[in-house]
């Protein structure tokens, strides 16, 4: 079984980040550092990182949530799978723990993006998760290009930056993030 979400952060030790590259919103080594510049930027020599910029804030209790979404399902031979359970009273069942799970990251348009264009007939699932996590999950990403050979790529266990020419941010979510984010996540809901 998977370490707890807990105890996985404090064994996460990621090199220390130079101020200088970190700032602006720079993919320094690899990993995202920022995400508050609107423009694309290049990283250390890794692959160009579209980091755009702006997360959805929701408070709850005074603390703060950040919104994900998931499409999935959807007509033809451009469905995915339905990952993802809303049971009524907004929580959430993750179906398979064994594959990556996409996520967007923004104000709504990377899932409006593929529910419109890849998607259709999909359904998104919107869900939120506390600022800590989204902290943890953006200091783990790295890009998806030059994944494999990325030495930040926590033996295939970092998440990663994808989709970078669609609008807003997206990112996969490998085991065993999916477990933490059942964890942590509350107030699920469906939107078509």
């Amino acid at each position: 079984a998977a370490n707890s979400i807990a105890q996985n952060r404090q064994n996460s030790n990621p090199p220390p980040i130079d101020p200088e590259d970190a700032a602006g919103g720079i993919a320094a080594r690899g990993r995202v550092v920022a995400q508050d510049q609107p423009d694309a930027v290049e990283g250390n020599g890794q692959a160009r990182v579209d980091v755009k910029p702006t997360r959805e804030i929701v408070f709850k209790d005074g603390e703060e949530y950040i919104v994900y979404r998931r499409v999935q399902g959807g007509t033809g031979n451009q469905t995915s799978k339905e990952l993802i359970t809303v049971g009524e009273d907004g929580s959430l069942i993750f179906n398979d723990f064994d594959h990556n799970l996409n996520v967007s990251v923004d104000h709504g348009e990377h899932s409006k993006y593929y529910v419109e264009n890849n998607r259709l007939g999909g359904t998104i699932v919107e869900f939120e998760v506390p600022k800590w996590f989204d902290d943890f999950v953006n200091e783990s990403t790295i890009p998806q290009y030059g994944y494999k050979s990325n030495s930040q790529n926590q033996g295939g266990t970092a998440p990663k930056l994808t989709d970078i020419t669609t609008p807003r941010t997206s990112i996969e979510l490998p085991p065993p993030w999916i477990e933490w984010l059942q964890e942590v996540s509350i107030n699920g809901r469906l939107r078509n």
